[in-house]
């Protein structure tokens, strides 16, 4: 997990694999401005997952939910069977992009939930 701080926005970027294991026959670096995944000589995965969120007007008591919300082991056991709409291996590269620019253009019109409100919800109404 890897997270960048620009004013009072914090975006979160996680992936799977992100320490040499024998689980996984890749790694990931992290750089100064985002993260790479090293493909190495014994690679033969074809699906590379990673989560990402970001939040505005982050704080020490909400900061750590970009955390949370971009951790793909957190995402598997919320959807265990992602739906088509969010398979990456189901969408064309257009269909990708299509569906990032949608994404970028609500955020730059504020189309977005505060993510404490957010998780404060959702905890109502587990309990």
């Amino acid at each position: 997990m890897q997270s960048f701080f620009k004013e009072s926005v914090k975006l979160s970027i996680g992936t799977e694999g992100e320490c040499v294991t024998d689980f996984y026959d890749y790694d990931v670096e992290y750089l100064k401005n985002g993260m790479v995944y090293r493909i190495l000589p014994r690679t033969k995965t074809s699906r590379f997952v990673f989560g990402i969120a970001w939040m505005n007007k982050y704080n020490d008591d909400n900061q750590y939910q970009t955390w949370i919300a971009a951790d793909p082991t957190m995402i598997k056991a919320k959807l265990p069977h992602e739906p088509d709409s969010i398979n990456m291996d189901k969408m064309t590269e257009v269909q990708l992009h299509e569906k990032l620019e949608r994404g970028f253009a609500d955020a730059e019109k504020g189309n977005v939930h505060d993510a404490a409100e957010v998780f404060a919800q959702y905890r109502e109404k587990r309990e």
